[in-house]
């Protein structure tokens, strides 16, 4: 009999310990953590992952490489040769970015969606004012044009015209912008 209590006692100890214990994963802290826990990841533009009754991390954003300047894109700018409507541009988000150079220059990547494959821009026009940038994106289509009704994606770098000064910076197309530190000889 003692045997089989011993065995007894050694078995409800150790469904005791099991019990308390319960397996969790951990918290991730980034974006890749998540995914890699097995968290849910949103489809979204930038991807999301959320922890349930947790955080939620936005991934990254990293500009896909086949994306070209808008100066080597004329197929996308331009002026309406002949009757045109009014087409629908969406800008999401803007970033701005160093691209060198002397005097320094400055790139802005417009990210968005235009109304279809056949909506145009036309030439963006840029004005400057007291540590104030604004780009005027407009959309186009000729006028009658039958297109399949499918967002198309935006993700063009435009060349801002003027070299920046130092200091900060604002930065707006289509209703988005952002602050632009540009740094100076003491940065």
């Amino acid at each position: 009999m003692p045997i089989f209590r011993w065995t007894a006692v050694r078995g409800i100890a150790a469904l005791a310990l099991v019990a308390g214990c319960t397996l969790t994963k951990p918290v991730p802290r980034t974006f890749e953590e998540c995914v890699q826990a097995g968290y849910p990841v949103m489809e979204s533009f930038p991807r999301r992952c959320a922890v349930p009754g947790g955080p939620t991390f936005t991934e990254p954003y990293a500009m896909p490489p086949e994306v070209t300047a808008v100066l080597q894109m004329p197929e996308l700018i331009g002026e309406p040769s002949g009757a045109w409507a009014k087409g629908y541009v969406a800008i999401e988000a803007i970033t701005a970015e160093m691209m060198g150079g002397n005097p320094t220059r400055v790139g802005v990547r417009l990210h968005g969606s235009l109304g279809d494959p056949c909506t145009r821009l036309f030439p963006i026009r840029q004005e400057y004012s007291d540590h104030y940038v604004s780009l005027d994106v407009r959309a186009w289509q000729d006028a009658g044009m039958a297109c399949i009704t499918v967002i198309e994606p935006l993700d063009l770098l435009v060349m801002l015209e003027q070299p920046l000064t130092a200091g900060m910076w604002t930065i707006e197309a289509g209703g988005v912008s952002t602050v632009y530190q540009v740094p100076g000889f003491d940065d």
